[in-house]
């Protein structure tokens, strides 16, 4: 008898659907927060690199007290 209720118990478990929705839905929030982090993470990369490279480029600029000729143009 008792191995039949355990049974009973388990087959309930399995086809009781509910909470699956909010479960879904708590999945699919997480994916969208990992993708993202990831795309500010790579955009963030980027910003830093353009931002490091003008830096480089005012301090040169700013160290000689000239620029390349091609900086004004008509």
């Amino acid at each position: 008898m008792r191995v039949r209720a355990d049974t009973k118990k388990k087959r309930n478990l399995l086809a009781n659907e509910s909470g699956q929705a909010i479960t879904e839905y708590v999945l699919i929030l997480a994916l969208c927060v990992l993708t993202a982090s990831a795309l500010a993470r790579g955009i963030v990369k980027v910003l830093d690199k353009g931002i490091l490279r003008l830096g480089a480029q005012l301090e040169k600029d700013l160290k000689t007290g000239r620029v390349p000729v091609n900086v004004w143009t008509n």
